[in-house]
Formats: structure tokens, C-alpha cells, sequence
């Protein structure tokens, strides 16, 4: 693990959180991103509307719904399609998938050959729970074959040789007769990917909204769900703008007939997006009952991330490879504020280490606000108090604050609360409360784009 690897990478337990400590290296240009006016309607004039445009009108409802039905059908139909491979049939399914993936048969493939495979919406089924359990199990996989132990890790291949290694493990699993810890646990992780594939794609709503007549029921905090892409700054910000004006996130994303999108950040040209593939659906995003959209929301900001210069620099600080998976461009610490500023295409204020009673005075404004702006909140350590959040350098959403009670309501991008005894009150879904004077024990700086 690189030293840098100090955001919000963790286990599927949420654990082995890094706790080291980073002043702000790197910050997006600020002029990269064009300052907007707030837009106000102007209200209608109570004109007569002719009759003509009155029998256009009647018709609207009936049109709306037919472009529903278009875009349900734009959805991947996978009724029929198998989802039930194992380790035991990755051998078998290997060479097609293999050709597949880079036109040549019997040719070894690399971790990039994988990655550019995985947004592939053609790759479905069996081929795409091998391409998961291979993504996820690559460099195990490749040092089966002994060549590979002497090469740099970014040159290692899965080859026929490997996968014939494999195989035998297979088989000796089979007969009892693996013993070697290490094996079995690459096995069992290469049947747990391939299950979890499985039930991701079919428990997933693959239309943009879950009803496309009415997206705003589905542009809900609850809606994201990080998953194995240390990126909660965008997470984060995109679940506090869907809790405080969603249907700016609707105006962002623009479907197009042959179910691909268009998304267009505030500020930043158009950018084209294939609809997730099957692969996509499993590591990236949990899956959900809301639609698409934050699959499409992260694949276009790692698109744009792939192509901004500030972006590639930092990722190379990181000391991370020149990934072809849009996504894993996402990945970076909290303090960039990359994530309200995308969202919002406005520079960001940030309220540092305050005491509690100036949280409360501005909070209380900020709430007041209509629409609202954006809210995030950053655990790390509060210099004031020397104390830290029970989940360090990670980015959280506030939805809410009581000025009454001085309640914070919170939600975790990763769908749950932190541990009881930390003081908070679990609310469901990620959702939490604390006391303000908690809040300001825990939680070093909270953020919102200016007005």
C-alpha cells in the first residue's frame, strides 16, 4: 500500500482506516471553474394561451410517458442471461473472454487489458462475473505463473499457464486435498465476486431513475452508496446536493435515444457516457433500487478527471498508474473539495475548527437558505481539541440541523452509521445524529460552495 493511501480506502468492514495526517498539497485551480450566477425564474404573465396550444398541452402526459417506455427499454434486458459461474468454470470461459477483450486469440492479458474491458456493456453474464473475479484477483492470479514473479507488477499477465494453476487448485479443492490457506482464500474470494456480480445486476434498477416519470423520488441521499473507489468527497457532495436541491443533479444528466447520456457539470462541457456495464454496476456503486444516476454521475467525473491536468498531476503524486477505468481517476483525499466544486462549478468556503456556538450561528443560516447550498463535513482531527471522528479523513453529507435541540443529521457516503458508541444515534441508511458539541469534537472543517 502507497503512503499516500491515507483517504478513505478500507475493507468491506469499513476498517483499517489510515490516520495519518496531510496539510493541502494540491487544490484545483480555482480558475478552472467558472464563477455562476444564482439563476432566478421570472415569473409568467397571466396571458390567455391560445386554443391550439391548450390541445398541445392535453397531449404532454401521454407523450411524457411514451419517452418513459423508450428509456425502460434502453435498459439492459438481462432476462435469460446466465449468472451463476464459479471458479470452476473461469478455465472454460478464459480464451473467449480473453480474445474478447483484446482481439487476439491465445494471447495473454494485463490489468489494463482488464480495465479497459469493464465498461463494456456487451460483457455480461458468466464473461462478466470472470472479468470482475479477475479485476479484483488479477496480481494473486498472475503470480500462479512463475514468470511472473520476476516482473515489475505493472507487467504481469494472466496467461493460459496461470489460469491452468488455477484450475488445478480447483480441483484439488475439490477432492479435499487443498490445504494451502492462501489458495483457498483466493478461491473463496473469486466465488464471492463472481456471487456478488450476480446479485448486484439483478437487485440493480438499470434505467437512469427507478420511474423515469418522476426522478426526483429517485435523486435521494440514499441513492449513493460508495463502494471500492476511496472518492467520498465526491460521494459526499453529490448526496448533500440530493439532499438539498436535487433537481440540479436532474438538469446535469441528459439521456440520449440509444441509451448512453450526456452529463454537463456546471461550468464544463458535455460529456458523453455509455450506460454502466455489468461489471460497473458491481464495483462501483452498491447496488441499489433508485436508477442509474450516481453510476453515471462518478463515470462522468472520472471522464473529466481523466482529461484535466490538475487531476493527472495529483494522481500521479499518488503514485498511481495511467488507469483506462474512468472511475479509479475519482480516487483522492478529502481536502481537494473536488466533489462540491464539479457539482457546483463554484469556488468553496470552508469553516475551520469553530467552536460550537459559531457552528450553530452558521448552520442555522445556511438552512435557512432557499434552495439550499451543498454541506459537507470532514472527520479528521480538530486541532482545538486534539480529538478525531471515529472514521478519519472521510467525507460526510449534513441533511439537516435542529437549532433547537443543536442536532446534526449526517449521512455516511458508505450507507452506514458509525459505531454507536461513538455518541451518534443511527437513523438508517447511513443517516445519523450527533450533538453539536460532538460535531465539534469530531469534525475539523465543513464546506458549501459560495452563493
Amino acid at each position: 500500500m502507497s503512503v499516500f493511501d491515507f483517504q478513505d480506502s478500507r475493507t468491506t468492514g469499513g476498517e483499517n482506516q489510515n490516520k495519518n495526517m496531510f496539510a493541502e498539497l494540491f487544490k484545483f485551480r480555482p480558475e478552472r471553474y467558472e464563477r455562476t450566477l444564482n439563476q432566478t425564474t421570472t415569473p409568467g404573465t397571466n396571458a390567455a394561451i391560445p386554443i391550439d396550444l391548450l390541445s398541445l398541452f392535453e397531449k404532454l402526459p401521454e407523450a411524457a410517458n411514451k419517452k418513459a417506455e423508450r428509456k425502460n427499454e434502453s435498459a439492459p434486458d438481462n432476462r435469460g442471461t446466465r449468472y451463476d459461474a464459479t471458479s470452476a468454470d473461469i478455465k472454460a470461459i478464459f480464451p473467449e473472454l480473453a480474445h474478447r477483450i483484446t482481439g487476439r486469440a491465445g494471447e495473454p492479458i494485463s490489468l489494463h487489458d482488464i480495465g479497459k474491458a469493464l465498461g463494456d456493456p456487451k460483457i455480461r453474464g458468466r464473461d462478466a462475473q470472470v472479468l470482475v473475479a479477475l479485476k479484483l484477483s488479477f496480481d494473486k492470479i498472475a503470480r500462479l505463473d512463475s514468470s511472473n514473479l520476476e516482473k515489475p507488477k505493472n507487467n504481469r499477465t494472466l496467461s493460459a499457464k496461470s489460469i491452468d494453476a488455477l484450475d488445478r487448485l480447483v480441483s484439488q479443492r475439490r477432492s479435499n486435498q487443498l490445504q494451502d490457506k492462501d489458495a483457498l482464500g483466493l478461491l473463496e474470494s473469486l466465488d464471492d465476486a463472481m456471487v456478488r456480480t450476480s446479485d448486484s445486476v439483478k437487485s440493480t434498477v438499470r434505467t437512469l431513475y427507478r420511474d423515469q416519470a418522476k426522478p426526483l423520488e429517485s435523486l435521494v441521499p440514499d441513492a449513493v452508496q460508495q463502494a471500492g473507489i476511496g472518492n467520498c468527497y465526491f460521494y459526499g457532495a453529490l448526496a448533500a446536493l440530493a439532499a438539498a436541491n436535487p433537481d440540479e443533479i436532474r438538469k446535469m444528466i441528459r439521456e440520449n435515444q440509444d441509451g448512453s447520456y450526456k452529463v454537463k457539470f456546471p461550468g464544463q462541457k458535455e460529456i458523453d457516457v455509455a450506460a454502466p456495464s455489468d461489471a460497473e454496476i458491481t464495483l462501483y456503486p452498491k447496488a441499489g433500487q433508485f436508477g442509474s444516476w450516481v453510476w453515471v454521475m462518478e463515470k462522468a467525473y472520472g471522464q473529466y478527471c481523466m482529461k484535466d491536468p490538475s487531476a493527472l498531476a495529483f494522481r500521479r503524486l499518488l503514485g498511481r498508474d495511467d488507469s483506462p477505468v474512468p472511475q479509479e481517476h475519482t480516487e483522492g483525499p478529502s481536502f481537494l473539495d473536488g466533489g462540491l466544486r464539479i457539482l457546483t462549478g463554484k469556488p468553496i468556503n470552508h469553516v475551520w475548527n469553530a467552536r460550537p456556538d459559531d457552528l450553530h450561528a452558521q448552520l442555522s443560516e445556511l438552512m435557512l437558505e432557499k434552495p439550499r447550498r451543498p454541506i459537507t463535513a470532514d472527520a479528521s482531527v480538530n486541532v482545538k481539541t486534539g480529538e478525531g471522528a471515529p472514521v478519519w479523513m472521510h467525507t460526510y453529507s449534513i441533511l439537516d440541523y435542529n437549532g433547537k435541540e443543536k442536532s446534526v443529521i449526517m449521512r455516511n457516503p458508505w450507507g452506514f452509521a458509525p459505531p454507536a458508541d461513538s455518541g451518534v444515534k443511527d437513523l438508517g441508511g447511513g443517516r445519523f445524529s450527533m450533538s453539536l458539541d460532538l460535531f465539534a469534537k469530531y469534525f475539523s472543517r465543513i464546506s458549501f460552495p459560495e452563493k
